[in-house]
Parts: structure tokens; sequence; C-alpha cells
């Protein structure tokens, strides 16, 4: 009865190390396909992104530069007494395609086109403020500051 058990044992403990040596393989086996996977995505990605992302971004520069040259073409040039708010609007829009695509235009384009949006910005404030003076008939429009 003894031999019996120990031979059971024995089976047992012997399914035992090859379950565990499965088990170790199996790890491994799913770790080596886990970064095979990792690596071909890794690789699909940089390829995908030399052959598309330079053409996606000259398709955005082309676009902000037709944008900005129609727009230029509507406008001509700003002039605050004389322009209309929707061809401020043209001009806020144009200058803002500049800001918001730096790899289109030079630094020097950007930092005028900001400077033109924020002289816009200060003019549309000091409009607003104008326009919630109320108008004194004694007072001519140009001591009031507007």
């Amino acid at each position: 009865m003894d031999d019996e058990l120990m031979q059971d044992f024995d089976q047992g403990s012997a399914r035992r190390e090859r379950r565990r040596r499965w088990g170790v393989l199996g790890y491994v086996l799913a770790t080596v396909v886990a970064a095979a996977l990792v690596m071909a995505g890794v690789v699909i990605g940089r390829i995908t992104a030399a052959i598309g992302g330079d053409d996606n971004a000259s398709s955005v520069c082309m676009q902000a530069e037709k944008s900005l040259k129609a727009s230029g073409q509507r406008t001509g040039t700003l002039d605050k007494e004389t322009d209309s708010a929707e061809i401020r609007s043209e001009w806020r829009y144009a200058m803002t395609v500049v800001v918001q695509n730096p790899d289109c235009f030079p630094p020097g384009a950007r930092a005028a086109a900001q400077n033109l949006l924020d002289k816009l910005d200060q003019q549309d404030d000091v409009a607003a403020l104008c326009a919630a003076i109320p108008a004194d008939p004694g007072v001519p429009w140009w001591d009031r500051g507007c």
C-alpha cells in the first residue's frame, strides 16, 4: 500500500513538474509574442508617420497659405477708421491662421500676426467702451477719448 501511495505521489509530483515547465514556457512565449507585437507597432507607426507625416503637414500649410492669401485679397490693408466689422473679422481670421500654424510661417510673420491680433482686440475693447459711455451733447466724441 505504501508503494502504491509513493507511486501516486511520484506521478503527481511529475505532473506538477510538467505543468510548471509548460507554464513557464507559456509565459515566455506570451512575453515574446507581446514584445514582437509592440515592436511591429513601433515599426509600422514610424513607417506610416514618415510616409504621411510630411504630406499632412504640407497640406495644412497649403490650406493655411491659401486661406491667408484669399483673406488678404479681399481686405487689402487694415484701416481702423474706415474698415467694416466684416473686414476686421476677415483680418482676424487671417492672422489667427498664421498664429495657429507655427510650422507653416516664419517667426517674424507669426509675431506680426500676433501683434495685429492684439491691436484688433484693443481696438474692439475701446469701441465697446465708447459704445457704453452715454453720449453727452455738450462734449464732442473726440474729447471723450473715442
